[in-house]
């Protein structure tokens, strides 16, 4: 992947802070992130990848696997304009797991977009208006 990916790795690292991983955790993390990248890049599906991970905690392997899949998605579908099929072949997982995850993504700028309005508004509405 090119060098938009690391902007992109970057960027879920700087959401993935906000939850305040111990030193052990953020190594797990970062480890996992370059697992999971070395095994898509040497040919392996997404799914075959992830299940070769060994984290005791399945919640946090959960959230590591979600994080890489949502940063794929932003490299592939949106910085390089592949459709969501494109996207699912290339990591060998249905596209409508593709779908999902690309719908949750935009979910979430919706919900963060909200969180800052009301953040430097101080108001608990959104705005009113006829549009």
């Amino acid at each position: 992947m090119s060098e938009q990916w690391k902007e992109t790795v970057e960027d879920r690292k700087e959401m993935a802070e906000n939850i305040d991983f111990s030193e052990e955790e953020e190594q797990i993390y970062e480890e996992s992130i370059t697992r999971i990248k070395e095994g898509m890049d040497s040919g392996l599906g997404f799914d075959e990848v992830c299940s070769k991970l060994v984290i005791k905690d399945k919640e946090f392997k959960r959230l590591i696997i979600d994080d890489y899949l949502k940063m794929a998605i932003a490299d592939l579908h949106f910085s390089k304009e592949q459709s969501t099929q494109e996207v699912a072949d290339i990591l060998k997982i249905p596209e409508s797991r593709v779908a999902s995850a690309r719908a949750e993504m935009l979910e979430e700028v919706l919900q963060t977009s909200i969180d800052t309005y009301h953040s430097e508004t101080g108001r608990d509405e959104g705005p009113t208006g006829n549009a």
